[in-house]
């Protein structure tokens, strides 16, 4: 139903009445009260595209098609799209009006008029226009008003759309066709139905967006924006084919810069996070940097885990929703977002609203600790993901001050040790490698010239430490669990030479 116009608008009655414009109603007099602020001639397919609410289509009948079934579809999108009615003209080049079409604009209210074949369209047109000549002014002054708010608002007026509940009263949302992500409007993520009476519309492939479109009394309009987005209207509001004209070119301007400057902020924080990641000297340095713009100087650093979902939502959520993170990276199927601590729980309700589960790591204070933060969030993303919790986050091992009790000092060697403390000569010599590279405060040259062996040869014992104790020396947190279980080792090995 489309919203409801001036009181004093022209109605499709009234132009009936006017013996001079010779046009008469053949079908639809359920809607004869039905305003009409403007009468377009048009014969091209899909006239429901380019017209709007409370607008009277004519046409001699080139576009209306043949058929009984596709009449029906035709008089139904008209109606969809709010028009006032359609004048066909008396000319004989119509098709035949089938029972079906008739019978569908009577059950819609959808007035269909025959207009005859020697009164011009010019005459209804040009009665239309006069008739409504101060809403025509009004609409003039609208558009202006529009062009002056777009031209003051900053970024986050942009993003809020809220100048144009101001101006149209009622609230219009432009999404991003293949994400769901709001660009502009109400909400942060997406379409939120509790500012309407319109139901959500969450992230669908373009067939089934364009399936649950149709299937509520949500307005659509398909904007020429840079990636393709949509406008969607909610609520009772007047928009003639001028004033949505104008709207949907500034909205598609809007949203294809919007779009075009979150792009920009994805791009440098993949590369900034990449960088990091693989231990290069020039993205650390950016890093730290861009760290003291977006954080105190006591924020810590968490990576959480989000499975990838949709292709670059997550990544355009947190972009468009304004959250300062360091950086983001995707690594297979996983989306890792490293922040400071301090914004985690705006993540965690962004990736709440959009239905992902998600792995926090523990807080850590070095850059160095990222490659450590990012395996102890995916493996909490996997834990959350299998017990269908929508968050987990990586708390650490329970350690406590392990010199009080041997059974204390026991615990936390096999807690944490676990494989390293078997007597085998293979466990042995990993245990032994471990401890010398703690003992030597991790410098790996000093630690192979103890042992005697080649660097890449402690690197490749390190591995398998790493992986027999599910533990990392490039973690902060792992580090020190690994320096408690080796004073535990020697604890007992002091004990046990004493008792000897």
């Amino acid at each position: 139903m489309p919203p409801s116009p001036p009181l004093t608008a022209l109605t499709v009655r009234d132009l009936v009445a006017d013996a001079t414009l010779g046009t008469r109603v053949v079908a639809g007099s359920g809607g004869l009260d039905r305003a009409v602020l403007w009468a377009h001639a048009s014969e091209i397919p899909e006239p429901d595209r380019w017209l709007g609410p409370h607008e009277l289509l004519m046409t001699v009948g080139l576009c209306v098609p043949s058929g009984s079934a596709a009449q029906r579809q035709f008089i139904s999108r008209l109606a969809d799209a709010g028009l006032a009615g359609v004048a066909i003209g008396e000319d004989g080049i119509a098709p035949r009006l089938t029972k079906a079409m008739l019978a569908e604009a009577d059950a819609r209210g959808f007035p269909v008029l025959a207009t005859g074949g020697d009164v011009p369209f010019a005459a209804i047109g040009r009665t239309v226009a006069a008739a409504n000549a101060d809403r025509q002014t009004m609409s003039v002054l609208q558009l202006a008003r529009l062009y002056q708010a777009v031209a003051r608002q900053d970024t986050d007026g942009r993003r809020s759309g809220r100048y144009l509940r101001d101006l149209f009263g009622a609230d219009l949302t432009v999404v991003d066709e293949a994400t769901g992500c709001v660009v502009i409007g109400p909400g942060t993520i997406r379409f939120d139905a509790s500012r309407s009476a319109a139901p959500s519309i969450a992230p669908l492939s373009s067939r089934s967006r364009s399936t649950a479109l149709r299937s509520t009394s949500l307005r659509s309009t398909s904007l020429r924006s840079s990636p393709p987005t949509r406008l969607l209207i909610a609520g009772e509001v007047a928009l003639d084919s001028l004033t949505l004209a104008h709207l949907t070119q500034v909205l598609a301007v809007e949203a294809t810069a919007i779009l075009q400057a979150a792009s920009d902020q994805i791009g440098g924080w993949t590369h900034r996070l990449d960088g990091v990641l693989a231990g290069r000297i020039e993205a650390v340095r950016a890093a730290r940097h861009h760290l003291g713009d977006i954080a105190a100087d006591a924020d810590a650093l968490q990576v959480v885990a989000v499975p990838l979902g949709v292709p670059d939502q997550v990544a355009l959520a947190v972009a468009l929703a304004g959250i300062p993170i360091l950086g983001l990276s995707v690594r297979r199927d996983t989306v890792v977002i490293a922040a400071p601590s301090a914004q985690i729980a705006r993540l965690r309700e962004l990736l709440a609203e959009l239905g992902h589960p998600a792995g926090g790591s523990a807080p850590h204070t070095r850059l160095e600790d990222l490659p450590s933060a990012v395996e102890q969030a995916t493996e909490e993303l996997q834990r959350a993901q299998a017990e269908g919790s929508a968050w987990r986050e990586y708390r650490g091992a329970p350690l406590t001050l392990l010199t009080r009790s041997d059974s204390e000092a026991r615990h936390a060697i096999a807690s944490v040790l676990r494989g390293l403390a078997d007597p085998d000569p293979r466990a042995t010599a990993l245990r032994e490698t471990l401890f010398c590279l703690l003992d030597h405060d991790l410098r790996w040259g000093a630690t192979a010239d103890a042992l005697g062996i080649h660097r890449q040869t402690l690197v490749h014992r390190m591995h398998r430490v790493e992986e027999t104790t599910g533990r990392s020396v490039r973690s902060t947190a792992h580090v020190s669990e690994l320096w408690l279980a080796r004073t535990a080792w020697r604890r007992l090995e002091f004990v046990e030479g004493s008792a000897s």
